[in-house]
């Protein structure tokens, strides 16, 4: 079995929406880095406004059905935690959730992955996750610090 991996540089969702409807690419998942900086010409606001993310969302999520790709839209957050730019995104995706690095250790960073919005399952799940020195994550199993940090979100 053999995969491929693309990367592209476009902000512009109606090319990023023609190019997956048009080629064959057989991709399974899309990634876009971040949904704030993509711009649509259907919407005349500037990127990042309500209008756009709306706009832009519904594209996407019309793509994702038709092409049966799952559409994984990465977007910033605020020093306070919250999404950044207009709420409407959150309640047009599926599943939000939120890739934190809430604390350091001795072996090394940390970071936590929960789930804040899930259509299709719980919310109460979390994964703990350890940056290690071959740059890559690996799950941590047990750790006491989960627990730290679950009684911190309640």
């Amino acid at each position: 079995m053999t995969h491929t991996f693309s990367v592209a540089t476009e902000s512009n969702v109606e090319v990023i929406v023609d190019y997956f409807s048009t080629v064959d690419t057989d991709a399974d998942v899309l990634i876009i880095d971040s949904v704030q900086t993509l711009t649509s010409g259907s919407a005349s606001t500037s990127m990042g406004s309500a209008h756009q993310i709306r706009e832009i969302s519904y594209m996407l999520m019309k793509l994702a059905k038709s092409t049966n790709t799952v559409i994984l839209l990465i977007g910033h957050v605020t020093k306070d935690g919250a999404i950044a730019g207009p709420r409407a995104l959150e309640h047009l995706v599926d599943t939000v959730l939120y890739f934190d690095a809430p604390m350091q250790t001795e072996a090394g960073d940390m970071r936590v992955l929960r789930s804040f919005k899930n259509r299709f399952g719980a919310t109460n799940e979390m994964g703990v996750f350890e940056m290690t020195s071959e740059v890559r994550r690996e799950e941590v199993h047990i750790c006491a610090c989960v627990y730290v940090y679950r009684a911190s979100l309640v």
